[in-house]
C-alpha cells in the first residue's frame, strides 16, 4: 500500500483540478478596477510575451493580463504549473520568455545547465505561510502547535515536499515547531500550490498549509492562521530569462513585472515587496 500511496495522492489531485479547475480570482477585486498601467517603451511592438510561472501567481498575472489588454498592452501567454515541472519543461526547450518562481534550487539547475540567460534572477515579490482550517471547524487556540496536534486533524494538505516550494517551506515550518515526525504521516501532497488549496475546499483534508495570496483569495475556506516568518526560509518569487525565449519580450516583460500597477496587482492579491 505505501508504494501505491503517492500514485493515489496524484490521482486525487487531478480529480480535485477536473472537478473545481484551476479557477482565478476575479479581476474586480476591490480597487483594481480604477488601476491604469503606462506601458514602459520597451514594450513598443510587442503582441506577447509567454510566461512560466508558479501556480500561487496565477490570480495576480490574470488581473495583469486583463490591464494590459484594457490599455492596448501586449497579451500575456501564461503557463501554470509547479516550479519544478516548469523548469524541467525549460530544461527541454519549451519556449518561455520569463519564468516565474519562489524556487531558487531550480533556478540554480537551470543556469548549472546553461538554460538562462546571464541576466541576474531580480526578486519582484513575497509570500507567506498560512495554517487553513476548513469551513466547519472551530478553534480554542490560536497557537500553531496545539492547532496541528489537534487528534481530529487526520490530513494536513500542502504541495509535495519532492517538487513543490509550498510543500519544502511547510517541511521547515514542521521542523522548526519539532512537529515533522508526528506530522509526515498526515500530509497529503498536492502537485502545485494552488492544489494544496483545492484539496482543503474540496474536503479532503481538515487543515492545510498554504500561501497566504492562494489562502486570501478563497471564499471556500474557514479560520486562517498566519505562521511566524522565523519557521521558515524568505518566500522570494524571482524573475528568471531562458535562453529559448525571445529577449524584446523579456525585456518589455521585466519593466511590467516590477512597475508599480504589477506591484499594486500583488498588494491586493496578498503578496508582500520581496525581502
Amino acid at each position: 500500500m505505501s508504494t501505491l500511496r503517492p500514485y493515489l495522492y496524484r490521482l486525487l489531485g487531478a480529480c480535485v483540478l477536473l472537478f473545481y479547475g484551476i479557477t482565478s480570482v476575479q479581476a474586480g477585486k476591490t480597487g483594481q478596477e480604477d488601476q491604469e498601467i503606462s506601458l514602459p517603451r520597451a514594450c513598443k511592438g510587442v503582441d506577447q510575451i509567454t510566461i512560466f510561472a508558479a501556480t500561487s501567481m496565477g490570480p495576480a498575472l490574470e488581473a495583469l493580463n486583463q490591464l494590459l489588454a484594457e490599455s492596448d498592452g501586449p497579451k500575456l501567454r501564461i503557463s501554470l504549473a509547479s516550479s519544478s515541472v516548469l523548469a524541467r519543461q525549460i530544461a527541454k526547450g519549451a519556449p518561455a520568455d520569463i519564468y516565474l518562481t519562489a524556487d531558487e534550487q531550480w533556478n540554480e539547475h537551470l543556469k548549472d545547465s546553461g538554460m538562462l540567460r546571464e541576466d541576474a534572477p531580480i526578486a519582484f515579490a513575497r509570500n507567506r505561510l498560512v495554517l487553513a482550517f476548513s469551513n466547519d471547524r472551530s478553534h480554542e487556540t490560536h497557537n500553531l502547535v496545539e492547532l496541528l496536534q489537534d487528534p481530529d486533524i487526520i490530513r494536513i494538505a500542502t504541495g509535495d515536499p519532492d517538487n513543490v516550494p509550498l510543500g519544502q517551506y511547510a517541511v521547515e515550518m514542521l521542523l522548526a515547531l519539532n512537529l515533522w515526525d508526528e506530522t509526515r504521516g498526515k500530509l497529503l501532497p498536492a502537485l502545485d500550490a494552488r492544489a494544496a488549496l483545492l484539496f482543503l475546499e474540496a474536503g479532503a483534508a481538515e487543515a492545510a498549509i498554504l500561501y497566504a495570496s492562494d489562502a486570501a483569495g478563497s471564499d471556500r475556506i474557514g479560520t486562517i492562521f498566519p505562521v511566524h516568518q522565523n519557521l521558515y526560509s524568505p518566500i522570494n518569487y524571482w524573475v528568471l530569462a531562458p535562453k529559448n525565449g525571445n529577449l524584446v519580450p523579456y525585456t518589455c516583460g521585466v519593466e511590467v513585472l516590477l512597475g508599480s500597477s504589477f506591484a499594486k496587482i500583488l498588494s491586493l492579491y496578498s503578496f508582500y515587496p520581496p525581502s
